[in-house]
This record gives C-alpha cells, structure tokens and sequence, in this order.
C-alpha cells in the first residue's frame, strides 16, 4: 500500500481549486467569437445572433465572399464611371450591434431607411444623364431570406424594410442593367445572404456580378473585388 506524498496532495487540492474556479472551456465556435472580438474592436462585430442570422450555411461553406455571375452579363461599358455605397440605417437604435454604422463609417456610405429610401439611394436617369454605377455596396443585416433595409437585427420581416424575394416586383428596377458601367460588380455586405436566392436574382437582373457572403460578414471584410484581382 502506497502513501501520497505531500506533493500529491498539495497538486491534487490546488487542481480541485482551479477547476471550480474556471468556468468550463467555451466551444470552438464561443473561443472563435472571443477571438473575433478580442482582434478588433465593434466594428468587427458580425451582424448578429438573432433572427437575422441563420448560422454559418453547415459544412463545406467557403471561408470567403461567394461569387454570383448573371446569366446574361452586360455588354460594353457607357457613360461615366461611378462608385457607390448605401448602408440600411435602421428604424430603432438598438436594431443594430454596431456593424451598421461601421459600414458606414468605413465607407462614407449613404443611409438607407426603408426598401423604398434604397431605391432613391440608387436613383439614376440613364436617359438623361450620363453616370453609371461601377461598384456599389449594399450594407445591412441579413440572412438566406431577406438583406435588411431598415430593419437591422430587429424583429421585423415585412416587406417595407427587408428586401426578399417575395418582394422583388419592388425592388428589381433599382437594379436595371441599364444603370450599370457594362458588367459592373455589387458588394452584398451582410451575414448569410449568399445561402438564398437574392443575389443570383439581383446579378441576372443588372447584368453584373454580385458577392454576398454564406457565413458571418464583419464590416471590416476586405473589398472583394481588390481581392479577387489580388490572386
């Protein structure tokens, strides 16, 4: 029969201290957001938890913006060249963690407050003027159904704030080909709208590429198109 030294009980009541006193070791997924936050400052917070977020798309999902090509892209490029950026604003302060307005910030970007306030954000007369869009940002809070045009991470889903399929009848002329600078590139900087149908939609309607994300956005994700020339 064996006798514990004094060491032994001296290192099995301090490991018994150490556990009670330290919380359980958070998940991957907790020690990722930790990091992420620990990294940045508010500005590197995501979009959000709520219902506005529907996770990460499941295995497989890249790390990167995904690429929407339309099915009939623009031809030649006209008029003036112009870039632009439009970030939702939304209706109540507390819709947003911060990543809104660090968009906007970001980019000096335009505020939209509503689906219809983002239709004149975008207002342009390929008639009578000659500027067409070359880059555009679209910032907000989103997931696979709908990109919030006012509704940030609140609980809002009809259709004056969100921009969704079902409402596409509305939205669609904000992205006529024929305001675009030939095959122009669209940023949809959001969490999750990549999973859903939105971007293809809005890429075959303006003729353009489109990029949107299948996992969490941060508002500090590098341009995508600065990116992808990079390679």
């Amino acid at each position: 029969m064996g006798y514990a030294t004094f060491a032994d009980r001296f290192h099995d009541q301090m490991a018994t201290h150490v556990r009670s006193a330290m919380p359980n070791r958070l998940p991957i997924r907790g020690d990722r957001h930790v990091r992420d936050v620990l990294r940045g400052s508010w500005q590197d917070a995501p979009t959000g938890s709520k219902k506005k977020s529907d996770d990460n798309g499941g295995e497989g999902v890249p790390e990167g913006v995904k690429q929407f090509d339309p099915k009939t892209p623009n031809g030649a490029a006209s008029g003036d060249a112009v870039d632009l950026a439009t970030v939702e604003k939304p209706e109540k302060p507390e819709w947003d963690n911060g990543f809104d307005e660090g968009v906007a910030k970001r980019f000096n970007a335009k505020r939209h407050v509503s689906l219809a306030d983002l239709g004149t954000k975008l207002a342009l007369d390929p008639v009578k003027e000659r500027r067409r869009i070359r880059q555009l940002i679209v910032g907000g809070h989103g997931n696979k159904d709908m990109l919030a045009t006012g509704s940030g991470d609140g609980p809002d889903v009809g259709d004056t704030l969100n921009l969704k399929e079902s409402n596409k009848s509305t939205w669609l002329p904000y992205f006529n080909r024929d305001k675009f600078y030939g095959k122009a590139e669209i940023w949809i900087l959001s969490c999750n709208v990549g999973n859903g149908p939105i971007p293809q939609i809005m890429a075959d309607q303006s003729g353009s590429t489109v990029y949107a994300y299948t996992r969490t956005a941060y508002s500090t994700e590098p341009k995508p198109w600065e990116s992808e020339r990079g390679k």
